[in-house]
């Protein structure tokens, strides 16, 4: 293959190779565009030209199609000559194509209706007539003959068809299934169908055999690890169930003892080492108190600010890992209502709900009223047990939406006026605003009144409020030294421009962080 730096040489040993200028530019596209642009083509004077307009005359198409014992492989060797030819009417001429042209009338078939039923009497519904002869299924479909083949199958037959029909799974079969798993969660995970139904109808209590693996104080899944800073003699000691997801943590978030340290002392974050692993949550918080008291009595700089051990250690987001069926009816029967469950113990609320236990607390009952049941002297009696309007609200919530829709709120005249409620005119608005020296300040801290200000175009009046766009705040860079290196108009332009962390150069400025990339942080007061 010639080389890939295509000079006069080796495009003329590339064109060689061929007849026509056509293949020439078909196989070795670049070697033509170079040839091309540089007029080597007209020294290529063995290359045929076949596309100029007008080159197939009557006698070269004669000629070209003399090279053919049929019509398709004229029309395959040579196109465009084909094409002429057809256009033009001369294909007629070639009588040598004859024995051709009867073969290929021989194979086509004219589909008429005793051809097209012939056929669909061997399938037995639309798509097999399809796949087996797409040209006899379009006539038939255009001519409206499919009414006459009584024996294609319908729609809904075939719909039927495709179905399977659906699987009644009886107590044996469930515990034939459940037989071949050892826990519980293996079992829901491979067969979720099986489980639900066994859990459904009860079945679930009698396979004695799974291993139930939700409570975490029995479970071995805890791992103690470490992050040792050699160059520091440093050591953060921790303890975690998914190392991968704590590893990402301690590298990114900016809160993290680990990156908080690597930052201010402007060193990269070492890899995570795992200690000890397969453990208890019980075993894994008294290992970690074991590593870090260990680490400190052989001199090193223990990062760790939380305390560790059984009594102070952290589950983080496991919780207690308590509440199973027994510990949640247990905990059910303190309430009356379900409100009042749902309110007074949310967790192990939410843990009854995501297991559907809730229909077996018969006693608590679901206060609902249907429409139209608080009338007037009902929300009058329901608000008499009350004293303010908050009160009556969080009570019955209903009965207030009721009473504040109809404006009967204002019949309740035992109701005490709150003593935080404070009606916002001009005056009180005005007074409110004074004690505020930027308009971020007075929005923070009061929006009830800004809202009101706002709306009555007030806010025009209150000149010394002071307008600052905390996103525009000037950032400025200094060394470790205090030398002055740089100013931005922003934190966002400063990580661009350096190619830092924006989340780090932002911690930098709100004294969170000492320093970041060997740099100190601040914003311009």
């Amino acid at each position: 293959m010639p080389s890939k730096k295509w000079t006069y040489d080796t495009c003329k040993l590339a064109a060689s190779e061929f007849l026509t200028l056509k293949d020439f530019r078909c196989k070795y596209p670049s070697a033509y565009n170079v040839a091309k642009k540089n007029g080597w083509t007209n020294d290529y004077k063995w290359l045929k030209v076949h596309n100029n307009h007008g080159y197939w005359t009557y006698e070269r198409c004669y000629e070209e199609a003399r090279k053919y014992s049929s019509i398709s492989e004229f029309a395959n060797g040579c196109g465009s000559a084909h094409f002429r030819a057809m256009k033009n009417g001369w294909i007629k001429d070639y009588d040598w194509f004859v024995d051709g042209k009867t073969l290929s009338a021989q194979k086509r078939t004219i589909w008429t209706y005793e051809a097209c039923y012939k056929l669909a009497k061997q399938c037995c519904k639309k798509s097999e007539l399809k796949a087996m002869n797409n040209r006899a299924y379009n006539v038939a479909r255009k001519n409206g003959w499919f009414a006459d083949y009584t024996w294609f199958l319908s729609d809904e037959e075939i719909r039927h068809q495709k179905r399977p029909s659906r699987v009644k799974w009886s107590y044996k079969d469930c515990r034939e299934v459940a037989l071949k798993f050892s826990t519980l969660a293996e079992f829901s995970k491979t067969f979720p169908s099986v489980y639900t139904i066994s859990n459904r109808n009860g079945w679930i209590d009698d396979f004695d055999w799974l291993e139930r693996s939700g409570n975490i104080y029995t479970s071995k899944i805890d791992n103690v690890y470490a992050y040792f800073f050699y160059e520091l003699k440093s050591v953060y000691v921790g303890r975690t169930v998914e190392p991968s997801s704590r590893d990402v943590g301690h590298n990114t978030n900016v809160k993290s003892t680990v990156f908080r340290f690597a930052s201010e002392n402007n060193i990269p974050i070492p890899k995570m080492t795992i200690l000890e692993s397969g453990l208890t949550i019980i075993e894994g918080l008294d290992r970690e108190d074991f590593y870090r008291n260990k680490y400190q009595d052989e001199g090193w700089n223990v990062l760790n600010i939380a305390k560790t051990g059984r009594k102070s250690g952290s589950l983080g987001g496991l919780g207690s890992g308590k509440w199973n069926y027994k510990s949640c009816y247990k905990e059910a029967q303190k309430y009356r209502t379900l409100k009042e469950f749902r309110e007074k113990a949310p967790a192990t609320y939410n843990v009854v709900c995501k297991n559907g236990w809730q229909d077996d607390y018969y006693w608590l009952s679901i206060k609902s009223h249907k429409r139209g049941y608080w009338t007037y002297d009902r929300c009058y009696e329901e608000a008499k047990k009350y004293e303010t309007r908050k009160q009556f609200q969080v009570g019955s919530g209903s009965a207030y939406d009721k009473a504040l829709k109809e404006k009967w709120l204002d019949d309740y005249i035992w109701f005490k006026p709150s003593a935080t409620a404070i009606r916002w005119d001009y005056e009180t608005c005005f007074n409110e605003a004074k004690k505020h020296k930027t308009l971020a300040s007075f929005i923070k801290k009061c929006g009830r009144a800004y809202n009101v200000a706002r709306k009555n175009g007030w806010l025009k009046e209150y000149k010394w409020l002071i307008k600052k766009d905390i996103s525009k705040k000037k950032v400025l860079q200094y060394s470790l030294d205090g030398r002055f290196v740089a100013r931005y108009n922003g934190v966002r332009e400063a990580s661009r421009i350096n190619g830092f962390s924006n989340a780090c150069i932002s911690a930098c400025c709100n004294g969170k962080l000492n320093s970041h990339k060997g740099f100190v942080w601040k914003y311009e007061e």
